[in-house]
């Protein structure tokens, strides 16, 4: 395969990738719902979305894999999800300043608790990465 590092096509993956795993988040938490409120054909229908998208990430991780800089190594797949963690957190904590701008107070405390979580992973990725040193 030629270098995908640097091109669009590298950014056009990832991009896939987000697309796919919020459809599938998504999806099987609508599915949950749908129980909830007493549609189990809606629920199976999300549930099979969600299967086939997981199944179209799945793809698209395997390019990423593949690619020069790749995520084929635990290290590198350790690091870049340590970075993005990073990435996630600061995100969060300016959606959650945005939030509590808009008197959205409820919202801001749930963005708040998720960018903690990323730095709970970003920790425990740092303790794995220095567990393969």
């Amino acid at each position: 395969m030629h270098e995908l590092v640097g091109t669009q096509t590298i950014t056009n993956l990832w991009e896939g990738l987000a697309s796919a795993a919020t459809t599938t988040m998504l999806a099987r938490q609508l599915a949950e719902h749908a129980d909830v409120e007493g549609q189990p054909e809606a629920a199976v229908a999300l549930r099979a979305l969600a299967d086939r998208e997981a199944g179209l990430a799945t793809g698209l991780v395997d390019f990423l894999v593949e690619s020069a800089n790749g995520l084929g190594d635990a290290a590198t797949a350790l690091a870049h999800l340590h970075d993005e963690r990073e990435t996630a957190a600061a995100t969060f904590r300016a959606m959650a300043a945005t939030a509590r701008n808009e008197e959205f107070d409820e919202v801001g405390a749930w963005l708040d608790k998720l960018a903690d979580a990323q730095h709970d992973h970003q920790q425990r990725l740092t303790a794995a990465i220095d567990g393969l040193r």
